[in-house]
């Protein structure tokens, strides 16, 4: 769990210096994801994400993927825009959920 949040500490310090703003992954998740998988990843108009979700049984890299391109066939839209940055920050936090 350290190193998670060292890491991003890192990722955050690098971003910054570039004069890119990047967004941490809990600001992303309450922006982007919250309306349909819950305030807290529990799920709502669409499956939990947290340790009794899907989430677990999926590679970091399947992750990002689903965010990035989003899901064929369901109400799962792209969000193509966010950076490598945030979809790694994104993904730690989607792994820290309860």
């Amino acid at each position: 769990m350290w190193i998670r949040i060292l890491l991003l500490s890192l990722a955050w310090t690098v971003v910054g210096c570039g004069g890119e703003q990047a967004l941490d992954g809990p600001t992303i998740f309450a922006n982007q994801c919250a309306r349909c998988h819950g305030p807290a990843g529990e799920g709502e108009t669409g499956p939990a994400l947290g340790s009794n979700g899907r989430l677990p049984s999926m590679s970091d890299s399947e992750i990002r993927s689903v965010i990035a391109g989003g899901r064929q066939g369901t109400a799962m839209p792209a969000f193509s825009r966010l950076s490598d940055i945030e979809l790694t920050s994104l993904v730690s936090y989607l792994r820290s959920l309860p």
